[in-house]
């Protein structure tokens, strides 16, 4: 089992190359080159799909990645976050947040995370979800995969329409501690990215991370979708 695991692994690693190899022949203009290139890539494909190896998450992190090896003059990331029954105490509440990301106005990449009824704060310690952290939770998930995938532009703004997260970053950090200790996490991560902008908008502008949110939350409550 590990000898066909670290296997695929090479594989997936020899293909990830090739791919990106593929792109720069292209860009060359060398068409040859790049017709050997795709053979070796549908032999490994070949091989790891009869492996049972996962090449739709493997080609889906590829174009990923290529979408974000160029730079662009702007990139705009929505972040929302969103809780349901958080009021009603017979139910337990629920959350998720998400992010969509745009290089030039073209839309680059989005993702929804599931939250569940608790959240887990930099120091370790779990407590109950609530809206606030639902909106801190998707503009975390938002700059770490800035981070992961060294997004690069002139500037990178963040969008969000949640005031009182911009208001707790940008003026006055919050007085509880919990909110305190996420808050001076995003800050630090929202530092070390240049050229960084956070920004309120209205509700209304923000409507693609909203229906994400909205629609994992609907898939949860229809069960299809579990959390592990």
């Amino acid at each position: 089992m590990n000898l066909l695991l670290n296997s695929n692994q090479q594989m997936a690693q020899d293909f990830s190359h090739l791919f990106f190899s593929f792109e720069e022949h292209m860009e060359r203009g060398e068409q040859d080159k790049a017709k050997e290139i795709s053979k070796k890539q549908d032999m490994l494909l070949k091989e790891l799909k009869e492996n049972g190896y996962d090449v739709g998450a493997l080609l889906e992190e590829l174009k990923t990645r290529k979408s974000f090896r160029k730079s662009y003059e702007t990139i705009i990331v929505f972040t929302d976050g969103g809780v349901r029954n958080n009021h009603d105490v017979s139910q337990e509440s629920i959350a998720a947040s998400a992010f969509a990301i745009y290089g030039d106005q073209k839309m680059l990449t989005h993702e929804s995370s599931f939250i569940g009824n608790s959240i887990q704060l930099p120091s370790g310690e779990k407590i109950d979800i609530n809206s606030t952290f639902a909106e801190y939770h998707g503009l975390l998930q938002a700059l770490l995969f800035v981070e992961k995938y060294r997004a690069s532009a002139k500037r990178i703004i963040f969008l969000t329409d949640c005031a009182s997260m911009v208001q707790h970053i940008q003026q006055k950090l919050p007085q509880q501690r919990v909110f305190k200790e996420y808050v001076l996490d995003l800050i630090s991560k929202l530092d070390s990215i240049p050229n960084v902008e956070l920004k309120h908008i209205p509700r209304e502008h923000n409507k693609i991370t909203d229906g994400l949110v909205n629609q994992l939350l609907d898939k949860y409550e229809r069960g299809e979708y579990t959390c592990n």
